[in-house]
């Protein structure tokens, strides 16, 4: 126990002691501050030992407490650092993988855009060639129609020409057949007609005129009346032997008939020789214009035929053309497509870089934030 004398001194080494800690133990302090105010003068003994094992208890309660709350101090700076720690980690982690998916977005985009060129470019090669074809095909069909079209009027003019030359070459040569013929038989026809007369003459002082006169009128009757392409040619002109002087008349009668009859019979046989060389002539001249009008509907025909040509290859000319225009408004659609491709491409580049651009600079603040509260 100690002496009167030391019980100030240990009386303000508790408060001193006590006051050391006033933010951790408030009430502690209050007790201090209500015991240093009590006069020691009026203070007791007991009542000073009651309030230093107070104190004292006080102050092992204040240092349990401070050694706790330190322990926990030290857990939640630890449990900071650990979180600290793996919210970096998370955040490397984040932002290697959102590196790596922008790495495969924009070597996707790469790959989308090379395909998509390629593709395109295929394309416009494609519809280049077929355009270029189609242009070819139709330059060469115009051409070839051309061509046609001049060979086809040159060989049609040549055949007209000359199926016009043998035409007026036939139609001449008929007249002049014709007119050759029609004289060729007024001639014999007056020459039969005078030998025929002089016959009769020299029958009727021979004493057979009666006869002769009759044959001589029947012959002119028949040549008046038959027509000119059947009419024979006149006969030869046969000599009047006389009969020998000193002769019977019956003997010169009979010497006269007999050259009628020889002379009849060479005048017969001119006439079929003659009138079967005009029926031949005849013949000949019809089969040649029969031939002529064959020659022409042929002509005709083959005009008909190479019109319908024409208009056919005109049709196939203006549906090659309606194909072209086609094929042009398809390589200016495809161009159109390819234009607003191009646009959604890049509209979808940019929008790909926005987001991945949004992407990594919210991932860093998403991670942070908690660590910070």
């Amino acid at each position: 126990m100690s002496t009167p004398e030391s019980r100030p001194d240990l009386v303000q080494r508790v408060t001193s002691e006590s006051s050391a800690v006033p933010s951790e133990a408030p009430d502690s302090a209050s007790e201090t501050d209500s015991l240093a105010s009590v006069p020691l003068a009026l203070a007791s003994v007991p009542e000073l030992q009651q309030a230093l094992q107070s104190a004292l208890l006080q102050l092992e309660r204040e240092k349990s407490a401070r050694a706790r709350l330190q322990v926990q101090l030290d857990r939640q700076t630890q449990l900071q650092g650990q979180l600290q720690v793996q919210a970096e980690q998370e955040e490397e982690y984040i932002t290697n993988k959102l590196m790596k998916r922008l790495e495969a977005l924009q070597q996707e985009k790469e790959e989308l855009a090379r395909q998509v060129e390629v593709e395109e470019e295929m394309i416009t090669n494609a519809l280049t060639k077929k355009l270029q074809k189609v242009k070819e095909e139709k330059v060469h069909l115009e051409i070839q129609l051309e061509q046609e079209q001049e060979y086809i009027v040159n060989k049609l003019q040549k055949q007209l020409g000359a199926v016009l030359d043998e035409k007026r070459a036939l139609e001449t040569r008929l007249r002049e057949n014709t007119s050759s013929i029609l004289q060729s038989i007024q001639g014999h026809l007056q020459r039969w007609t005078g030998h025929a007369a002089d016959a009769a003459a020299a029958d009727s002082r021979l004493g057979g005129g009666g006869g002769a006169a009759g044959m001589g009128a029947a012959v002119t009757a028949a040549a008046g009346m038959a027509p000119a392409e059947d009419l024979p040619p006149p006969p030869h002109v046969c000599e009047y032997t006389a009969p020998p002087a000193g002769a019977s008349p019956s003997a010169a009668t009979a010497s006269a008939a007999a050259d009628e009859e020889r002379r009849r019979g060479r005048t017969v046989a001119a006439a079929d020789e003659e009138a079967a060389r005009t029926h031949l002539l005849v013949s000949h001249l019809t089969r040649e214009i029969d031939r002529l009008g064959e020659q022409q509907e042929r002509y005709r025909r083959e005009c008909e035929e190479q019109r319908k040509g024409n208009e056919t290859l005109q049709h196939e000319l203006s549906r090659l053309q309606a194909e072209n225009a086609g094929l042009c408004h398809r390589v200016a659609r495809e161009r159109e497509i390819r234009a607003a491709a191009i646009v959604e491409r890049a509209r979808l580049e940019t929008e790909m870089e926005l987001g991945s651009e949004f992407a990594f600079n919210r991932g860093p603040e998403s991670f942070t934030s908690p660590s910070c509260m």
